[in-house]
């Protein structure tokens, strides 16, 4: 990845710390991993905040889902949560060599709101970190709904 997010860059200015008043003991979690197939956005019925395309590939909520299921097929019904603070989610997508790709202009896979938003409701999850340069569509008109959705 590039960079994270955070509050502030996203929300109004009083909305969130800064990285410096960030205490870093607290940063460090336990990560699940979940690796979800694209689907491309006309075929998903799940919504998207800001312009969209049928012919985009996203990160649809019920892949999410899907995956969590199938992660959970050996675990006791009591025990079936998430354990940590941060959510890791692994794309499965054509792009080779992803550390030297060119990812600008090219409208890259993002998460559709249904997606960013059954996120968000995790508990105990505050991280999201991904394999795509962005959670929001790289063009969308600037409503980057789900960096939003993530840290209201």
């Amino acid at each position: 990845g590039t960079h994270a997010e955070c509050m502030r860059h996203v929300l109004p200015r009083d909305s969130g710390k800064t990285i410096d008043q960030l205490n870093p003991q607290q940063s460090i979690v336990g990560a699940t991993l979940m690796t979800v197939g694209l689907c491309q956005f006309g075929t998903a019925g799940e919504a998207y905040t800001g312009k969209q395309e049928s012919g985009d590939s996203v990160v649809a909520a019920a892949a999410l889902r899907e995956c969590l299921r199938t992660l959970h097929l050996n675990v006791a019904e009591a025990d079936r949560a998430f354990f940590c603070g941060a959510l890791v989610v692994r794309c499965q997508h054509q792009q080779q060599g992803l550390a030297e790709a060119v990812w600008s202009g090219t409208n890259p896979p993002y998460f559709t709101s249904d997606a960013a938003s059954w996120i968000a409701a995790l508990p105990g999850i505050r991280y999201w970190m991904c394999d795509l340069p962005s959670i929001d569509r790289e063009d969308d008109g600037g409503h980057v709904g789900n960096h939003k959705t993530f840290f209201r």
